[in-house]
């Protein structure tokens, strides 16, 4: 699978801490000379979304998963915009889809949740969208949806 390996010239990094692990050797209470892992620290690591970064594109995992998101409706539209459109496994996630600023990431293969999240990008783009999940918002976004897909032969 190809890798992408640069970040982009200019992005921000998002940093996350990483166990700093050590070893010791300790002696248990035969006299037998064992070793013990620890974890003695913290560090921050810098980390970048796949997005950040140059390089060759990552395969996606399922070909099928590629073709659905090729055939969805207004799907030109998404990445006209710049936004990228990828999956991502639903199975015990908190929602079922996700709208950034730089793409929209699908948990479930479901026009409704397709046309929602694309909702919320067009109203980010015309007025601006607050961060969380704000009830105003998600109303635009599940009535501008049901419209679009209603709209569109679904």
């Amino acid at each position: 699978m190809a890798r992408r390996s640069r970040r982009g010239k200019g992005q921000k990094a998002f940093y996350i801490l990483a166990r700093c692990v050590k070893k010791r050797t300790v002696k248990d209470e035969g006299g037998e000379e064992g070793e013990n892992t620890y974890v003695a620290g913290f560090r921050g690591v810098a980390v970048f979304a796949l997005e950040q970064t140059e390089g060759e594109p990552v395969k996606p995992a399922d070909p099928a998963l590629a073709a659905w998101i090729d055939q969805l409706p207004l799907v030109d539209v998404a990445r006209g915009w710049g936004l990228y459109v990828r999956v991502f496994s639903g199975q015990g996630a908190r929602c079922y889809g996700k709208y950034y600023r730089r793409g929209i990431a699908l948990g479930v293969e479901n026009l409704s949740t397709w046309c929602h999240e694309l909702v919320h990008a067009a109203d980010d783009r015309l007025h601006g969208l607050e961060g969380g999940q704000r009830w105003d918002q998600e109303i635009i976004a599940e009535l501008g949806g049901a419209n679009s897909a209603g709209g569109a032969g679904f």
